[in-house]
């Protein structure tokens, strides 16, 4: 890297902000820069002469392969290493090392250039903490999605959100098969009103007009025309968001599967027409098997 400090390298070495140290081939601190005793603690007459103070005990061994490979002529550039302090505080640190030649071009010694690069390691950390973090976060998100989205449509419940601007409409896989409209499928608002049944769409036209305008809930039963040619009847519930100037923007909501509901309704409609219908035909009669009126008048 350099040889020992002339004259005119002393006073790039007394004022770096980099740690410089320089180590005899037996390891003993030749040079100790006032960085390097804001950085590990030491000051310089604690270590001159005296065997290398700043390798853990954890990397003893990685040292001392790195000193062999310099004192074979071999360079080190921008390796991250760990060191301590004379507190005992661990340090990140970046390392450049290179060995020192004299005029016979003999090794005669170390040069080390140490840069403290702890607080970055630790952000580095915390950024890996905080990604991971974020994606065990997203991770537990979909499966919460996944739980909803299997326990709405056990419900029979679709969800939608429409864009009133653009007319576009994202709408769940579930929901697009309420409406009978194939998967993958594009979407929009026409695409919606053209699976209504034409004799509801007036009425759901005005449900909605309705809630956008007086920023209400739109809700309302329809039905929705498959294209094999079968009707199907749906609940939907929805409300539209605005801007801070209080256009609208947006309309979500469900809507659900009421075929089943309908059904029983038409059962029971049924069923209390038949009772009905009984009712009228029972024949009251005297002893004489004459039919009796309410005033109770029988057979003359």
């Amino acid at each position: 890297m350099f040889d020992r400090p002339k004259h005119s390298l002393r006073a790039l070495v007394q004022f770096s902000p980099l740690a410089i140290v320089e180590l005899s081939p037996e390891g003993k601190v030749r040079l100790w820069n006032p960085a390097a005793e804001r950085m590990f603690g030491w000051e310089e007459s604690e270590v001159l002469g005296r065997a290398y103070p700043v390798i853990p005990s954890e990397t003893r061994a990685e040292y001392e392969d790195d000193v062999l490979h310099l004192l074979e002529g071999s360079t080190i550039r921008g390796k991250d290493v760990r060191r301590q302090r004379k507190d005992g505080r661990r340090l990140d640190v970046r390392l450049w090392a290179a060995p020192i030649h004299n005029e016979q071009n003999e090794i005669t010694g170390i040069t080390a250039i140490l840069e403290d690069i702890t607080d970055q390691k630790e952000n580095e950390r915390q950024l890996r903490a905080s990604r991971a973090h974020g994606e065990d976060m997203e991770a537990e998100l979909r499966r919460n999605e996944e739980r909803m989205r299997l326990a709405f449509d056990a419900a029979k419940v679709g969800f939608w959100d429409w864009n009133i601007a653009t007319g576009e409409i994202v709408w769940s896989a579930f929901e697009g098969k309420q409406l009978g409209v194939p998967e993958y499928s594009p979407t929009s608002f026409a695409i919606f009103m053209n699976a209504v049944y034409p004799d509801d769409r007036k009425a759901m036209q005005e449900s909605i007009e309705r809630a956008v305008r007086d920023n209400t809930d739109h809700a309302i039963e329809y039905r929705v025309l498959w294209p094999d040619g079968s009707l199907h009847w749906r609940y939907a519930k929805g409300r539209a968001l605005y801007d801070k100037t209080g256009q609208p923007l947006r309309m979500v909501g469900i809507a659900i599967d009421i075929d089943d509901r309908k059904a029983a309704d038409g059962r029971l409609l049924l069923q209390a027409a038949a009772l009905q219908a009984a009712a009228n035909s029972i024949v009251i009669t005297d002893n004489h098997c004459c039919p009796v009126n309410l005033q109770g008048a029988g057979c003359k």
